[in-house]
């Protein structure tokens, strides 16, 4: 499949969610969007694995949806994975490890040369469904394209609206040669440049080392 994914991400003033916006240009020589089939990953990402935290929105219809809403857990290091696939087409003669989305459902081909329109419901000899879509990342039939950003938009609501008129508690104040909303700007930079860089990483621990010294969040 040939398909070159983009993803705009639109940050709300409230920082309590993210929409994410499919900026993909279909059609030639792309694949056609009524074609497709395309789902929406997002994880906030930690240092240990373990802990990470899947936020993947509903995806009620990956055949017409082009925007999704994600609810944000924090500030911190989020992945975003694109996953696009095939619509079931009946002139189409498919081999295994083939993926296609049928009536909603997403099933991979088990053997070569699978009869024209034989419809993957009802064939489990042919088709298998599959129940977990992350396996079909490196799946060369779809097309998977995987997005990093460091979210920082409650430490920068607390800069701009509580650090500026002396309200965002810090036990550390005292310590700072600059103002503290000054060093927390500073840092936050600091974390998208790491971000940048993709040392997502390093970028997250700036952000829980700002994230501790802004006390005050805006769910407080």
């Amino acid at each position: 499949m040939a398909l070159t994914q983009l993803l705009e991400i639109q940050f709300f003033t409230d920082c309590l969610s993210i929409d994410f916006v499919d900026k993909t240009v279909y059609g030639s020589p792309e694949d056609d969007r009524v074609d497709l089939a395309v789902y929406l990953f997002v994880t906030r990402k930690f240092e240990d694995p373990a802990d990470d935290l899947d936020l993947s929105p509903a995806n009620s219809d990956p055949v017409d949806d082009a925007q999704w809403n994600v609810l944000t857990a924090d500030d911190g290091h989020y992945e975003f994975t694109m996953l696009s696939m095939d619509i079931w087409d009946n002139s189409v003669t498919y081999n295994i490890d083939d993926i296609v989305h049928y009536l909603g459902i997403v099933y991979k081909g088990l053997v070569n040369g699978i009869s024209v329109g034989l419809v993957p419901l009802g064939n489990p000899t042919e088709w298998e469904l599959v129940t977990d879509l992350t396996t079909l990342f490196t799946n060369l039939t779809v097309t998977a394209s995987t997005f990093g950003e460091i979210v920082d938009c409650r430490i920068r609501k607390c800069h701009k609206i509580e650090l500026v008129n002396d309200e965002c508690l810090c036990g550390d104040c005292d310590e700072y040669s600059v103002p503290l909303h000054t060093k927390l700007f500073n840092m936050l930079n600091a974390a998208q440049a790491k971000a940048l860089e993709l040392k997502f990483i390093d970028a997250e621990k700036i952000i829980q080392t700002a994230t501790d010294m802004c006390v005050k969040t805006l769910a407080t």
